[in-house]
């Protein structure tokens, strides 16, 4: 640390930026882009229909508490760990005594530790040595491991109500898909997936109680873009062949390899920079040590190198309207500053990233054009199955098209999935699913921002999980997101901190000052 602290180069870029910082600040275009968001826009925008929406309560909440389906959903969750709990206190002297148990109750009581290290080795593990079966395994292992810790604590509970009704109804879409599918094993094997991405959300909504713990999940998320990124420039110095199927080198003729690190995609790769690295921007402000922000901010630069190398060009537009978003979200005076900052650095690109970026508007890019042909297809088979889908499952919904005329299999070629998240889910679970679906991160967002307001330490950790959401949901508009399990499972855990965070924020909220935990 005393090294970054004393090197020539950062101290002279830390100058640069604060001057940088300093000259907008005064600049007469800040001031008054500062009056229009203050004096018109915000005034503008606080009368507004979404501004009222987002600051009331709703009747979500009640209505979940009171509803048959809220509590039934409750009481499931909660049995296990309510039958270990009777347990228990009929045999409270035999369990306190025994050292095991006592071992495992501690183990119990750090379930967010653990899914911490649970995060970090999703991003780490390559590809050859990972098996989709881990990750059921993982999620099923933390969730054991938090009902254990159950067994002696009453209030250690999952909480239902804090995930929103719209979280358990499109769980239940997940489960429906499979029971209405034309393969039921099929559909099966990809609910599994779908079940471990969303029980690491609930265990991270139920296990975290400090924002220590919030933190410190956000810093081996970070770790985990270091680490995947380095990697990822180690196989750009090792050399990396051009793969065709991934490259149309008569639109891109200089694209060169493009990097996926442990993913095996470089365009899963980028999407999880994207959906990450808000996170680590969050993780930069909420830094109070010079060293932890020194780090935090080369995680970043780290992470858009990475990026870069990918070659993604959804990953790049998503990363731009997340970098966008957050900045609205959390200080927007800084915008229009960031957009001449970015404008500053075209000249400074690569060529082959430039022409990468421009051969999206060439017309002529095989890649973007053989999409549109299966977004028909998408389309006319939802209108088919319009209500709840086909089946769950990549396999199942391009199945589905056998027998109809919306797309030519002769050439032998079968398209793996829809390349557009918001299809996808509509073709698999029909409108119904794609509802909840959005219901679902909407409800999240105005809770993570309603509970924050005024609150920067949790407020951060909000912004950069609804700006990383966002980010990878735009590159969904051109992908699916979800076809890589460890990506999906990624996306529920930032939706995890999103809705943690805003727990956080009301639980203090209901504590005397005497209670509220210190900020650190």
């Amino acid at each position: 640390m005393e090294l970054i602290r004393t090197s020539v180069i950062c101290c002279a870029l830390a100058r640069a930026w604060g001057a940088l910082a300093a000259a907008w600040r005064s600049s007469a275009l800040c001031r008054g882009l500062t009056a229009f968001f203050d004096d018109i826009l915000l005034r503008w925008a606080s009368g507004s229909v979404i501004c009222r929406w987002f600051s009331k309560d709703g009747w979500m909440g009640p209505a979940w508490r009171t509803s048959l389906f809220g509590r039934l959903v409750t009481w499931v969750a909660n049995l296990i760990p309510s039958i270990l709990h009777w347990i228990y206190r009929r045999a409270k002297g035999l369990f306190d005594g025994s050292l095991f148990c006592r071992l495992t109750y501690a183990i119990g009581d750090q379930t967010a530790v653990l899914t911490s290290w649970v995060v970090l080795a999703i991003l780490v593990v390559p590809h050859d040595l990972w098996n989709n079966l881990y990750g059921v395994i993982l999620a099923f292992l933390l969730l054991a491991v938090f009902y254990w810790a159950g067994m002696r604590r009453a209030d250690w509970r999952v909480r239902t109500g804090a995930m929103g009704g719209t979280f358990w109804l499109y769980a239940l879409t997940v489960a429906l898909a499979v029971v209405l599918s034309n393969s039921k094993m099929e559909s099966l094997r990809y609910f599994l997936f779908h079940v471990m991405a969303l029980l690491l959300a609930v265990v991270i909504v139920s296990s975290v109680t400090k924002k220590a713990e919030l933190l410190r999940l956000m810093a081996f998320a970070a770790v985990g873009v270091v680490v995947s990124s380095l990697y990822g420039f180690w196989q750009k110095i090792q050399g990396i062949d051009v793969n065709l199927s991934t490259v149309d080198l008569s639109a891109s003729p200089d694209t060169p390899g493009r990097v996926d690190s442990f993913f095996n995609n470089p365009n899963t790769f980028a999407q999880i920079l994207v959906l990450l690295l808000p996170l680590c921007c969050a993780l930069f402000l909420c830094s109070r040590r010079w060293w932890t922000k020194a780090l935090a901010g080369l995680t970043v630069l780290v992470g858009v190198g990475a990026l870069l190398t990918t070659y993604s060009r959804a990953s790049w537009v998503g990363m731009a309207a997340a970098i966008l978003l957050f900045c609205f979200l959390v200080n927007r005076k800084s915008i229009f500053f960031l957009i001449l900052l970015a404008l500053a650095a075209v000249p400074f690109l690569p060529e082959s990233v430039l022409n990468r970026i421009l051969s999206i508007f060439s017309g002529s890019d095989e890649s973007i054009g053989s999409r549109f042909p299966i977004y028909r297809a998408g389309l006319q088979l939802f209108q088919d199955h319009w209500l709840m889908g086909v089946g769950l499952g990549d396999e199942i919904t391009t199945a589905a098209l056998d027998g109809t005329n919306y797309y030519n299999f002769s050439s032998g070629f079968r398209f793996v999935h829809y390349h557009n998240t918001f299809l996808q889910i509509m073709v698999e679970r029909g409108l119904v699913g794609l509802l909840t679906f959005l219901g679902t991160l909407i409800w999240g967002a105005k809770e993570g921002l309603k509970r924050t307001f005024g609150r920067k330490d949790l407020r951060y950790p909000v912004c950069g999980a609804i700006a990383g959401l966002v980010g990878m949901l735009v590159c969904g508009m051109g992908d699916y997101i979800w076809y890589y399990p460890r990506a999906m499972m990624l996306f529920w855990f930032v939706f995890g901190i999103l809705v943690a965070a805003a727990r956080l924020a009301k639980q203090e909220a209901d504590l005397t000052p005497a209670e509220k935990e210190p900020t650190p």
